[in-house]
């Protein structure tokens, strides 16, 4: 739900940040979303996905401010370090990454939230519906998909606490590329 919604949110004509370790790298205002496509050490897909979202900032319920405005939105796989692997197939973490869409970008970076959203996941994919060629890609953001797509459909696939596979797939709108109903 959280993905989904956030998705929504995603703007166009702001360009996603640079990454972290090349802040000087410069994108147009048609590079809206950014989707890798990855693979992971057991074979299957961890792919991962950036964009831009108004008022999508993560709330605190502690002292700390919510990020309000625009924000950078990633969502990726990682190994959790310090988890002790107690079965006999590879999981990895669901991480939210948000960073405050702020200049000088070096410094935002350095105000980045991150935090897992589920543990024990073995695979995620996204699809990105180009409304051009009526086709779904499974990457986005380079030639001639730079803006933000029709639609993104993402699909997960997790364990259960006991330990039953399950996968959970959406496929999700963007508000921003609605296009208006002609009478």
């Amino acid at each position: 739900k959280r993905l989904s919604r956030e998705l929504q949110l995603a703007t166009a004509g702001i360009a996603i940040m640079p990454p972290p370790d090349d802040t000087e790298t410069q994108y147009t205002s048609a590079d809206n979303l950014i989707g890798e496509r990855n693979e992971l050490p057991n074979g299957l897909p961890g792919d991962s996905i950036t964009f831009i979202g108004l008022n999508a900032g993560q709330n605190f319920l502690e002292d700390r401010p919510a990020q309000t405005g625009l924000v950078q939105i990633s969502y990726s796989l990682k190994q959790d370090p310090e988890r002790v692997p107690q079965e006999d197939y590879p999981v990895y973490s669901l991480i939210r990454e948000e960073v405050p869409y702020e200049r000088p970008f070096s410094e935002a970076f350095q105000k980045a939230v991150r935090f897992p959203l589920v543990d024990t996941v073995e695979s995620l994919s996204f699809e990105y519906f180009d409304m051009a060629t009526k086709e779904w890609s499974r990457t986005w953001g380079d030639g001639q998909k730079k803006e933000l797509p029709a639609m993104v459909r993402c699909t997960i696939k997790v364990r259960t606490p006991r330990a039953i596979p399950k996968t959970i797939s959406v496929t999700v709108p963007l508000r921003a590329k609605r296009q208006p109903r002609r009478r």
